[in-house]
């Protein structure tokens, strides 16, 4: 059954697990440590198996290379591993393009920039609707110079 916000758009349904059980003590681990889980927000790329994190971080807050870390035993995510367990490695890449598949993950367009996607959007749908009228009003009062001096040069 699609669900729909407030605008009437057809939203997906959250997909999880509560994280209550373990909040309350009452569980260890929240999925089977050989169940992955991946993540992708503006192009950076993460799967979780058990205590092992696969990530590739885009451009420019990473290299776009892929990369394997033990959190547990290394939670600053220091030492690369994924040429000590090549085997691991490629099949946690494979975890995750079944996950991309599977949730409809998309590629990003060539030379895509988060940060300056998130500015055009908070010019466009923060900036803009919040201050439309004196914006408006500064653009005319600009034209208005521009056409005054260009008169004023040209007599």
């Amino acid at each position: 059954q699609p669900r729909h916000d407030l605008q009437g758009q057809s939203v997906e349904p959250m997909r999880g697990r509560s994280l209550m059980p373990a909040l309350l003590g009452q569980a260890e681990r929240i999925r089977a440590a050989d169940e992955p889980v991946g993540y992708e927000l503006s192009g950076n790329q993460a799967l979780f198996k058990g205590d092992l994190k696969l990530i590739r971080n885009i451009p420019p807050v990473g290299d776009g290379q892929w990369r394997l870390f033990d959190i547990v035993r290394d939670p600053g995510e220091t030492h690369d591993l994924s040429r000590e367990r090549p085997e691991v490695f490629e099949a946690m890449q494979r975890d995750y393009a079944e996950y991309a598949r599977t949730h409809g993950v998309l590629p990003m367009p060539e030379g895509y920039d988060p940060i300056s996607q998130v500015e055009l959007n908070a010019l466009l749908n923060v900036y803009v609707p919040r201050f439309r009228w004196p914006l408006i009003g500064l653009l005319l009062v600009l034209a208005g110079w521009f056409w005054w001096r260009r008169r004023r040069a040209a007599g």
